[in-house]
């Protein structure tokens, strides 16, 4: 009786055990970059959890570097412009290198590595699979153990058949197909002088050229000062705001670039731009090449065309969730922030979604729409609509509060804030600070000669 009742209770047991399975959702993810190793983290012992990623067979998406100028967007050279202290995930630590707060590209895979494969995330990822087609099912699953009276998504991949699941976070990453202004002119010029900065891997390549870039965010600025080591003179073009730091003799600022033109008897190569930023004088200047620092469009080649936008994403909850395709979700979409640990928070808001414990408001789509024509109307490019900058702190403590989660550290605005004033005053060696954070709400930094 007794081996009876043990075997009963072991039976229920595992009937139980069936049962917690069967509840969990099944989800899929797109990409095994930072934002989808996040995702993974998050959602790995609440649902089940499927990571497509396309190459054969590593992880941390962007920043694998490639000589192959079709490689991805990263140089031979480049360090963060954030320092690795406020980079890193809040539940994972940054081990090395000690005493350098600006890390290489390797250093960064380094710790997405290890992010990964010492979690054991690796095995929920399915590498060398390219994913082609995400859709909706055509009829509502009254099947589902899960989701009963919703629609399941399909998602089909480059190896395998459709497979279904509850829901698709995608973490693609949006470093993948460059932004190319319209630029007069720019159809008559050979290829060869004429580049993305997505191509770029190193200074010497320009060797004694003359090279204006067009676009003075963070690449534009970074690849124009490490050209200088090797170009006879480099021009940044941009319409914002002068630099007020020193720059090497060879840089030079000039206003937009408003066209080029190239005469192929004299093999002649002209920029055109503005001399002030009233526009009102055009000066010509001779240059042997132009490379393009004006960013990325969205792109997600496997979704319906109408959901989404090369500027941006439309009729979003919290930039993460689908107003209206429940079950759809996108992590990473946001610009000019610290991303790692947004990444987490955003993978929080998702999983609360997904067990339940938090509703998309009912006026999520008409709130979104609004706020998207707000903005625009204000002037505001729709290739901004998902940049926060300063307002990154505040959504951030919106996701944190919304997931039931704990808040970034204060501490990591304020180093964010510091490094920005560094950079500002001084962009050529900004990076020789190294920070160390000494409590919620403090930092040491010492500058490293």
């Amino acid at each position: 009786q007794l081996s009876c009742l043990l075997h009963s209770l072991m039976s229920q047991s595992v009937s139980g055990c069936q049962a917690v399975a069967k509840a969990k959702k099944s989800v899929a993810v797109v990409g095994a970059g930072a934002a989808g190793l996040a995702v993974a983290a998050t959602l790995r012992r609440s649902c089940l959890v499927t990571v497509f990623e396309r190459s054969s067979d590593f992880v941390g998406g962007v920043w694998n570097y490639s000589s192959d100028r079709n490689g991805g967007p990263m140089y031979c050279r480049l360090r963060t412009n954030l320092p690795k202290e406020i980079m890193a995930y809040p539940d994972w630590e940054w081990r090395r290198p000690a005493g350098v707060s600006f890390v290489d590209h390797d250093s960064v895979l380094e710790y997405l590595r290890s992010y990964c494969y010492d979690q054991g995330l690796d095995k929920h990822i399915l590498f060398g699979q390219e994913v082609l087609s995400v859709s909706q099912s055509a009829s509502i699953d009254d099947t589902s153990p899960t989701d009963t009276g919703s629609r399941s998504w399909i998602v089909q991949t480059s190896r395998s058949g459709p497979r279904t699941f509850d829901a698709v976070v995608l973490a693609n990453g949006h470093y993948a197909k460059p932004m190319l202004p319209r630029l007069p002119g720019i159809e008559n010029v050979p290829s060869g002088l004429v580049s993305h900065s997505c191509t770029y891997r190193r200074a010497e390549d320009f060797k004694d050229k003359v090279v204006a870039l067009l676009g003075a965010a963070s690449s534009g600025q970074d690849i124009a000062l490490e050209l200088t080591s090797s170009a006879e003179h480099v021009y940044l073009c941009h319409r914002g705001p002068r630099l007020q730091s020193a720059l090497p003799k060879n840089l030079t600022e000039l206003y937009a670039m408003d066209s080029v033109s190239f005469d192929a008897n004299n093999n002649q190569f002209h920029i055109f731009v503005s001399t002030d930023d009233s526009s009102s004088a055009i000066g010509k200047v001779q240059v042997d090449h132009v490379m393009f620092c004006t960013g990325y469009d969205y792109n997600f080649p496997f979704l319906a065309s109408e959901l989404t936008r090369p500027s941006h994403v439309p009729n979003l909850y919290m930039q993460v969730a689908h107003c209206t395709l429940p079950g759809l979700f996108f992590v990473g979409l946001c610009t000019h922030v610290v991303p790692f640990p947004q990444f987490h928070l955003q993978s929080k808001l998702i999983e609360a979604i997904l067990l339940g414990q938090l509703q998309l408001p009912d006026d999520a789509e008409s709130t979104s729409l609004r706020d998207e024509a707000e903005k625009l109307a204000s002037g505001v490019p729709a290739r901004h609509l998902h940049l926060l900058g300063d307002d990154q702190w505040d959504y951030n403590d919106q996701l944190a509060d919304l997931a039931g989660c704990q808040r970034l550290p204060v501490v990591m605005r304020l180093i964010y804030d510091d490094v920005r004033l560094e950079r500002k005053l001084r962009l050529v060696d900004f990076r020789q600070w190294a920070y160390s954070i000494t409590g919620p709400d403090s930092f040491e930094k010492r500058f490293v000669s």
